[in-house]
Protein backbone atom coordinates (compact mmCIF):
# COMPACT_ATOMS: atom_id res chain seq x y z
CA UNK A 1 0.00 0.00 0.00
CA UNK A 2 1.31 3.48 -0.66
CA UNK A 3 2.18 5.90 2.14
CA UNK A 4 -0.77 8.31 2.57
CA UNK A 5 -0.08 11.79 1.86
CA UNK A 6 -2.94 12.82 4.68
CA UNK A 7 -0.67 13.24 7.75
CA UNK A 8 1.85 15.49 5.47
CA UNK A 9 -0.68 17.50 4.47
CA UNK A 10 -2.83 18.13 8.11
CA UNK A 11 0.88 18.71 9.13
CA UNK A 12 1.61 22.05 6.54
CA UNK A 13 -2.00 23.51 7.09
CA UNK A 14 -1.20 23.60 10.70
CA UNK A 15 2.39 24.85 10.36
CA UNK A 16 0.94 27.96 7.76
CA UNK A 17 -1.85 28.62 10.12
CA UNK A 18 0.21 28.81 13.05
CA UNK A 19 2.75 31.12 10.87
CA UNK A 20 0.19 33.27 9.09
CA UNK A 21 0.58 36.83 10.59
CA UNK A 22 -3.52 37.68 10.06
CA UNK A 23 -3.91 34.70 12.34
CA UNK A 24 -1.49 36.16 15.37
CA UNK A 25 -3.91 35.90 18.35
CA UNK A 26 -5.74 33.34 17.19
CA UNK A 27 -5.27 29.59 18.72
CA UNK A 28 -4.65 27.11 15.99
CA UNK A 29 -4.63 23.20 17.14
CA UNK A 30 -4.69 20.07 15.27
CA UNK A 31 -4.95 18.08 18.52
CA UNK A 32 -7.70 19.12 20.56
CA UNK A 33 -10.68 21.31 20.51
CA UNK A 34 -9.29 24.30 22.44
CA UNK A 35 -11.07 24.77 25.95
CA UNK A 36 -10.33 28.41 27.30
CA UNK A 37 -9.87 30.30 23.94
CA UNK A 38 -13.34 32.02 22.49
CA UNK A 39 -11.26 32.50 19.03
CA UNK A 40 -9.50 29.61 17.32
CA UNK A 41 -9.26 27.19 14.26
CA UNK A 42 -9.15 23.54 15.01
CA UNK A 43 -8.16 20.95 12.85
CA UNK A 44 -10.69 18.59 13.38
CA UNK A 45 -10.87 15.88 10.88
CA UNK A 46 -8.87 14.40 7.94
CA UNK A 47 -10.35 11.77 5.03
CA UNK A 48 -9.05 10.39 1.77
CA UNK A 49 -10.09 8.80 -0.95
CA UNK A 50 -7.84 7.04 -3.31
CA UNK A 51 -8.02 6.29 -7.16
CA UNK A 52 -5.28 4.84 -9.88
CA UNK A 53 -3.51 7.97 -11.61
CA UNK A 54 -3.86 5.89 -14.35
CA UNK A 55 -3.55 2.37 -16.29
CA UNK A 56 0.42 0.56 -17.14
CA UNK A 57 2.61 2.45 -14.63
CA UNK A 58 4.74 -0.01 -12.84
CA UNK A 59 4.06 0.41 -10.07
CA UNK A 60 0.88 1.85 -10.23
CA UNK A 61 0.78 5.51 -9.42
CA UNK A 62 -2.30 6.55 -7.20
CA UNK A 63 -4.31 9.83 -6.62
CA UNK A 64 -5.40 10.38 -3.16
CA UNK A 65 -8.27 13.15 -2.62
CA UNK A 66 -7.48 14.60 0.63
CA UNK A 67 -10.29 16.72 3.07
CA UNK A 68 -9.08 18.24 5.88
CA UNK A 69 -11.58 19.71 7.58
CA UNK A 70 -11.47 23.02 10.16
CA UNK A 71 -13.54 24.55 12.68
CA UNK A 72 -13.51 28.17 12.38
CA UNK A 73 -15.23 29.56 16.33
CA UNK A 74 -15.69 33.29 17.48
CA UNK A 75 -17.30 33.94 20.47
CA UNK A 76 -18.76 37.41 21.72
CA UNK A 77 -19.82 38.22 24.97
CA UNK A 78 -23.12 39.53 23.25
CA UNK A 79 -26.81 38.83 22.67
CA UNK A 80 -26.65 39.06 19.40
CA UNK A 81 -25.38 36.64 16.80
CA UNK A 82 -23.76 39.11 14.46
CA UNK A 83 -20.49 40.31 16.27
CA UNK A 84 -19.31 36.20 16.44
CA UNK A 85 -20.52 35.74 12.32
CA UNK A 86 -18.40 38.64 11.53
CA UNK A 87 -15.99 37.44 13.56
CA UNK A 88 -15.82 34.25 12.61
CA UNK A 89 -15.80 34.66 8.42
CA UNK A 90 -13.08 37.32 9.30
CA UNK A 91 -10.85 34.26 10.81
CA UNK A 92 -12.06 32.12 7.82
CA UNK A 93 -11.33 34.36 5.63
CA UNK A 94 -7.77 34.77 6.60
CA UNK A 95 -7.05 31.74 6.89
CA UNK A 96 -8.60 30.87 3.47
CA UNK A 97 -5.84 33.64 2.45
CA UNK A 98 -2.67 32.17 4.10
CA UNK A 99 -3.48 28.33 2.87
CA UNK A 100 -4.18 29.89 -1.36
CA UNK A 101 -0.83 31.73 -1.14
CA UNK A 102 1.14 28.66 -0.37
CA UNK A 103 1.09 26.91 -3.88
CA UNK A 104 1.76 23.12 -2.20
CA UNK A 105 1.05 21.76 0.95
CA UNK A 106 4.04 19.24 0.81
CA UNK A 107 5.76 17.65 -2.33
CA UNK A 108 3.41 15.31 -3.30
CA UNK A 109 0.34 17.82 -3.29
CA UNK A 110 -0.63 18.69 -6.67
CA UNK A 111 -3.34 21.71 -5.57
CA UNK A 112 -5.63 22.57 -3.10
CA UNK A 113 -8.47 24.83 -2.45
CA UNK A 114 -11.23 25.92 -0.02
CA UNK A 115 -14.31 23.80 -1.01
CA UNK A 116 -16.78 24.23 1.52
CA UNK A 117 -17.89 26.91 4.39
CA UNK A 118 -20.85 25.81 6.39
CA UNK A 119 -21.83 29.03 9.41
CA UNK A 120 -23.38 27.82 12.49
CA UNK A 121 -24.74 29.52 15.12
CA UNK A 122 -24.33 28.31 18.53
CA UNK A 123 -24.94 29.32 22.04
CA UNK A 124 -22.38 29.86 25.23
CA UNK A 125 -23.01 30.52 28.70
CA UNK A 126 -26.70 32.29 27.02
CA UNK A 127 -23.90 34.04 24.14
CA UNK A 128 -24.18 33.99 21.02
CA UNK A 129 -21.30 32.32 18.86
CA UNK A 130 -20.58 31.33 15.70
CA UNK A 131 -18.54 28.06 14.22
CA UNK A 132 -17.36 28.34 10.26
CA UNK A 133 -16.80 25.12 9.02
CA UNK A 134 -14.12 24.93 6.61
CA UNK A 135 -13.43 21.86 4.13
CA UNK A 136 -9.79 22.23 2.29
CA UNK A 137 -9.68 20.08 -0.86
CA UNK A 138 -6.47 18.31 -2.22
CA UNK A 139 -5.49 16.30 -4.68
CA UNK A 140 -2.11 14.38 -4.28
CA UNK A 141 0.10 11.71 -6.40
CA UNK A 142 1.08 9.01 -4.16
Amino acid sequence: MAASAILDVRDAVTEILKGAEALSGIEVSDDREPERSTEYIWIWKAESNRDFAGIGSQPPKLDEDIEITLRVVAMRGTDELRPSEDRAFEIANAAEKALAQQTTLNKTVRFHWVSKVKPTPFLFDRKRGCEVVMTLSAKARI
